[in-house]
């Protein structure tokens, strides 16, 4: 008997190591899956940006002269807008994590050692302190998130109450960014490779492309445009449907799993819910990053429905 408990001990020990193993890795993997995520979002976006000034709109030139100087002056504004947009998400991540920390201001209740908070909100099982409504666990960034939306990989942190309006821009600007871009490296490789809306559209297949690198029918320079291509349209596309999906909640006055559970936790008009998000004089974001024009409320509290 006493063989077996110091068996049992042994597996139990060699079971906690395995999982604290698993965790630790599991914390590195999603570490550098964010590190990727970042370094990939801004290389993508500097390249597009400097393939804009010195390939396509030079090329460009040559057929539309006139309007050369407006098109590079607009390309430095949309970089501008992306970047700065892209790194005011990362700077404000941490203000929508909320803790036990944040409960100091809370009073207490008579004769009691627990704060009193209010009654919408409710118990996070897994930092086993009350939350504020539409606030919600993140299990990559281990933290409650207010007004959390969603986790993004690009950005390394959970879209949430002190960051979304950032990220909206950001997603704004990259559909008229990558629009703009693309029509230019579009007409490139129309006029320089192969017509993009014609019979020969079956040479930016993918398999068709490397194969003709291989045969030397293209140079290598093409392949990585036409790989560029794909990625540029994947972007895009993405950023056109999180902009839409996101302005989509706002005038719904829901967040993404208020809207997946058919839910409205609180009660408040398109326009309040709009400067909650972008704060007063909202239109101003989308044509200047304006950090100093701040969101109004503060994530926790909200005028939330009577009846539930």
């Amino acid at each position: 008997m006493e063989e077996m408990s110091w068996m049992k001990i042994d597996t139990d020990h060699n079971g906690s190591e395995h999982r604290s193993f698993i965790a630790a890795h599991s914390r590195t993997l999603v570490s550098l899956m964010h590190l990727v995520g970042v370094i990939y979002m801004l290389i993508f976006c500097s390249a597009v940006f400097l393939m804009e000034i010195f390939l396509t709109l030079p090329y460009m030139e040559q057929y539309y002269p006139n309007n050369s100087s407006f098109k590079t002056v607009l390309s430095y504004y949309i970089y501008v807008g992306i970047i700065t947009n892209f790194l005011l998400i990362l700077i404000h991540r941490k203000k929508s994590h909320f803790s036990s920390d944040q409960l100091t201001g809370l009073p207490f209740r008579a004769g009691n050692n627990f704060q009193q908070v209010p009654s919408d909100w409710t118990k996070c099982k897994h930092c086993n302190i009350q939350v504020p409504p539409r606030t919600r666990h993140c299990s990559v960034c281990r933290v409650c998130t207010l007004k959390k939306d969603h986790h993004c990989y690009f950005t390394a942190c959970c879209i949430g109450f002190y960051n979304q309006k950032y990220f909206i821009i950001f997603s704004f600007y990259g559909i008229v960014g990558g629009t703009f871009a693309l029509y230019h490296l579009i007409f490139y490789l129309s006029s320089s490779y192969a017509p993009f809306l014609s019979v020969q559209i079956y040479k930016y297949f993918l398999p068709y492309s490397f194969m003709s690198v291989l045969f030397g029918y293209s140079s290598f320079s093409e392949l990585l445009l036409i790989i560029f291509l794909f990625l540029h349209i994947s972007n895009t596309a993405a950023s056109t449907y999180y902009f839409f999906w996101q302005m989509f909640l706002i005038f719904r006055n829901q967040t993404a799993y208020e809207f997946l559970k058919r839910t409205r936790t609180v009660d408040m008009t398109v326009s309040e819910h709009l400067q909650s998000v972008f704060g007063p004089y909202w239109l101003i974001n989308f044509l200047v990053p304006v950090p100093f024009l701040l969101n109004k409320g503060d994530g926790m509290h909200w005028p939330c429905k009577k009846n539930l």
